[in-house]
């Protein structure tokens, strides 16, 4: 899971690197998916996430597409939640979380085309997708898989008694 504070704090170039050294591969040699979560067209946020980003070192250009004042997408449904608290005055923004960390798999090595992003929002498709940010602690969990290709070993077998 990255969610903004993992990305903010390099989870995404620390998990390549981890694959790499763990499967002995190259980054360009990885695939990557990233499942459902809640996209840039319901994602409200405080600018001081922002500013977090731009603290922690990421390039101002993508910084840029990352936070928008406005959503770059429409909304299936509406946005759900209040405002963001933004005790400075200013105004809320929008996070991509889909282009930040698609970004950064390919500042770490990942060829865009083995990038896939589901582009399915968990607040829009709330039928379909658990929600914490809509259905706070009440939300059910989803879960990821990590599978080593063919070009990592042969694959299991089983084995039948007679």
């Amino acid at each position: 899971h990255a969610g903004w504070r993992g990305a903010a704090s390099g989870v995404v170039a620390a998990a390549v690197r981890e694959l790499t050294s763990a499967f002995s591969a190259t980054p360009a040699g990885l695939v990557a998916a990233v499942g459902p979560s809640i996209g840039p067209c319901c994602y409200r946020v405080g600018p001081e996430l922002r500013d977090q980003y731009l603290e922690a070192g990421h390039p101002g250009d993508a910084i840029e597409r990352w936070f928008t004042p406005s959503p770059p997408v429409v909304a299936l449904r509406g946005v759900p939640g209040s405002e963001p608290d933004v005790p400075d005055g200013r105004a809320p923004v929008w996070l991509n979380m889909w282009s930040v960390v698609s970004d950064q798999l390919v500042l770490a090595g990942l060829a865009a085309e083995n990038v896939h992003v589901a582009r399915l929002c968990t607040s829009c498709a709330r039928d379909v997708f658990h929600s914490y940010r809509v259905d706070g602690p009440a939300a059910g969990r989803m879960v990821g898989v990590i599978r080593a290709g063919p070009t990592q070993g042969p694959a299991p077998t089983s084995r039948r008694r007679h």
